[in-house]
C-alpha cells in the first residue's frame, strides 16, 4: 500500500507544479523560467527539514514558503521594467529555425526583430 501512497505524493506534485505553470503561462501570460526552480528550493527545504528532524511538517512548510518568497524577490527586482508587454510569436523566417523556415520573432510595439543565427 505504500507504494500506491508514494505514486499518488508523486502525481500530486506534478499536478501542482502543471497548475502552476497553467496560471502563469496559460491565464496570466508570463512566461517564467524560474518556476521550477522556486518549486524545488521550496521542496528541498521542506525536505531537509522533515529529514534531519529539525522540525514538524507545518513549520517547515511556512519557513520554505518564506524562502521561495525571497527568491522570488531577489529573481525579479533586477528584471527589467518594461512599458507594452514582450509577446513571443512564430513567424516565417526564411533561413532561420525548423522545417519550412519557421522561426520566433520578438515582437514590440509593432516591429518584427529575429533573433540572430547561432551558426
Amino acid at each position: 500500500m505504500d507504494f500506491l501512497y508514494s505514486y499518488i505524493a508523486l502525481a500530486e506534485i506534478y499536478v501542482l507544479l502543471g497548475l502552476s505553470t497553467n496560471l502563469l503561462v496559460g491565464v496570466a501570460g508570463i512566461f517564467s523560467v524560474s518556476q521550477a526552480a522556486v518549486f524545488g528550493v521550496g521542496a528541498y527545504v521542506v525536505a531537509f527539514f522533515l529529514m534531519h528532524d529539525i522540525m514538524g511538517f507545518v513549520p517547515a512548510l511556512m519557513i520554505a514558503a518564506a524562502c521561495c518568497v525571497a527568491l522570488n524577490v531577489l529573481v525579479t527586482l533586477p528584471s527589467p521594467r518594461r512599458r507594452r508587454p514582450v509577446r513571443w510569436k512564430i513567424h516565417p523566417a526564411p533561413g532561420r529555425g525548423g522545417p519550412g523556415g519557421a522561426g520566433i520573432a520578438f515582437v514590440a510595439g509593432g516591429t518584427r526583430h529575429f533573433p540572430r543565427s547561432e551558426c
